[in-house]
């Protein structure tokens, strides 16, 4: 009888532990899965996260870029610069062509709204004429910056835009009167000017500042015109002025070189280059040809390229929250035969 208890004791012992086994087992498989389901469960919020994180770093910014007139060459070395932004940024860049329309700008820019930019670069043909565009942006929640030619009648950015990227024209229109009465000497002499587009601010700046650059010189203007920053235009306009002035004529100031260029070309005709200064702006690379000709004086070296690829370079860099400058200005030196030969035209 107690040999028959004894066994029956070992025997509820064994079970015991044997129960007590499987349930720390069981127990341990349950606590091994539900750290598994939660190691998971991290991981892959840890991958959303960084996904999501990279999704924004990459995020392929549209931005409009609005062009006064790709048929100007200087206008196209913009959007080339641009372009070249665009493709190192990794963003997409929509181009207009507003082909020297003022109006036709501001139809572009509703259409660039339209098609949902995150940004919008305005080069205005008219600076007054492009106001409207700071409005509509606002309405349409879409900030708006430009380049070369400032929005509205003052020489700096515009409330409502980000961001103005050019040149201080007033200094560069007293540059080319400094150009001017070099040329000429203290004998001095009348000049023509061949201006850009009427009631741009740009041109409004040139004139004003080579204005007050000849202030206390011999130096005169005997007529101003408007040629719409074209060749073309500046020969015609010139043969005119030619014929309304003929020897009094000692220099011609150019708002830009392309129309120096066509200037020159007017008085080569009518024989009477060699006793002519022709000052231009913008060292083109027709220009940087004339001076290295001795057919022009002098010019002011600008960097349309350099316009167009910082636009986009600090829209993308506004759009990422990055600080910039509300005002960019891009140095623009008096260059001569002299220094010629220490800059490359970019248009």
């Amino acid at each position: 009888m107690k040999k028959f208890t004894t066994g029956l004791v070992i025997l509820i012992l064994v079970v015991t532990v044997g129960l007590t086994g499987f349930a720390c087992k069981n127990k341990a498989t349950t606590t091994t899965a539900e750290a598994a389901i939660e190691e998971t469960t991290t991981a892959a919020e840890t991958t959303v996260a960084e996904t999501t994180a990279a999704a924004e770093i990459t995020k392929k910014w549209r931005i409009a870029f609005l062009n006064p007139g790709l048929s100007i060459q200087y206008c196209v070395s913009v959007k080339e610069g641009g372009d070249k932004a665009a493709e190192e940024l990794g963003v997409e860049v929509l181009g207009y062509d507003g082909q020297l329309d003022a109006a036709k700008q501001i139809t572009q820019l509703e259409d660039a709204l339209a098609s949902v930019v995150d940004a919008v670069i305005f080069y205005p043909l008219s600076s007054e004429a492009a106001i409207p565009a700071v409005d509509k942006c606002k309405e349409a929640g879409v900030p708006i910056m430009s380049v070369n030619t400032p929005i509205g009648t003052e020489a700096k950015n515009y409330p409502g835009t980000f961001c103005f990227i050019g040149q201080d024209e007033f200094a560069g229109g007293m540059d080319a009167a400094t150009l001017m009465i070099e040329a000429l000497g203290e004998e001095g002499g009348g000049i023509i000017e061949i201006g850009g587009t009427v009631g741009a601010n740009i041109v409004t700046q040139r004139h004003d500042g080579f204005v007050k650059g000849i202030e206390g010189s011999n130096v005169t203007i005997l007529a101003t015109q408007y040629t719409n920053f074209t060749k073309e235009e500046a020969i015609t306009t010139t043969e005119s002025l030619i014929q309304a002035h003929g020897d009094k004529i000692k220099g011609v100031y150019c708002h830009a070189d392309n129309m120096a260029a066509g200037a020159i070309q007017a008085l080569e005709e009518a024989g009477m280059l060699e006793k002519v200064k022709v000052i231009g702006i913008g060292l083109s690379v027709e220009g940087q040809d004339l001076i290295k000709a001795g057919k022009m004086y002098g010019t002011l070296f600008q960097q349309p390229f350099q316009e167009g690829f910082q636009g986009v370079s600090s829209a993308v860099k506004y759009l990422n929250g990055e600080a910039i400058e509300e005002v960019i200005l891009l140095k623009r030196p008096m260059v001569t035969k002299e220094n010629i030969d220490e800059y490359k035209a970019q248009w």
